[in-house]
């Protein structure tokens, strides 16, 4: 029966995988978080929070993070959680939606297992736009916790917390500049480049912008 090639397809994937325990998480993968914004031109700040997030956790002892590309190949694609498990090959992932009205963001975030489907941990966040940098270290310290105390990883290191931007138009600009990015072509890239370039203006201490301007001019 189908039930019973599901219930096989899993037994064998965990052999593969080393015999994890049960409730073990080895490896996560952040999936892109999904704009609700009843405004257009916010899809920035989605896959702005989805790649921090990304960065953050991989900076974690002890957990593997499933790489922005292969997370960025199931946009779109509205499969259930253990489809993507076996997919992406991981133990969990994060989902969630960011919500923009006016200068207050919303986002909510969720912590589900691949293996059984079920919610491990999910949360609202209600913060000014201005805050978002700390928001993003909030939701992955809030993960981690999660982690720690229903899944019990043992030396799983709290991620550090970023500064906050000291320009919040410039990072926006950034991200802005990240999103056309993504769209690839020369034009798109000059556009992005030229986003880049805003953002050092406002702010010329801003690392990130520096390091994005000197990759978009390498690939053009």
């Amino acid at each position: 029966s189908p039930t019973l090639f599901e219930d096989l397809s899993d037994w064998f994937d965990l052999i593969i995988r080393g015999d994890a325990a049960a409730g073990e998480i080895l490896e996560i993968a952040v999936l892109p978080f999904d704009d609700l914004s009843e405004q257009a031109g916010n899809a920035f700040l989605s896959d702005g929070l989805t790649d921090e997030l990304i960065n953050s956790l991989g900076r974690l002892e002890g957990l593997k993070v499933v790489s922005r590309s292969s997370s960025l190949s199931l946009r779109h694609r509205y499969e259930d959680v253990r489809s993507v498990g076996n997919f992406l090959r991981v133990d969990a992932v994060v989902e969630g939606t960011v919500k923009r009205a006016g200068d207050r963001l919303r986002v909510s975030a969720q912590l589900s297992s691949t293996r059984d489907g079920f919610l491990l941990w999910s949360q609202t966040f209600d913060r000014d736009l201005g805050d978002l940098l700390q928001l993003q270290a909030e939701i992955s310290a809030d993960i981690v916790a999660a982690l720690r105390e229903k899944l019990e990883i043992p030396g799983l290191e709290q991620p550090p917390l970023d500064v906050a931007a000291p320009d919040m138009e410039a990072y926006q600009l950034y991200l802005n500049g990240r999103f056309l990015a993504k769209l690839r072509g020369e034009s798109q890239r000059r556009r992005s480049n030229g986003l880049y370039r805003q953002a050092l203006e406002l702010d010329p201490a801003s690392t990130r912008a520096r390091l994005a301007v000197a990759t978009s001019l390498d690939l053009l």
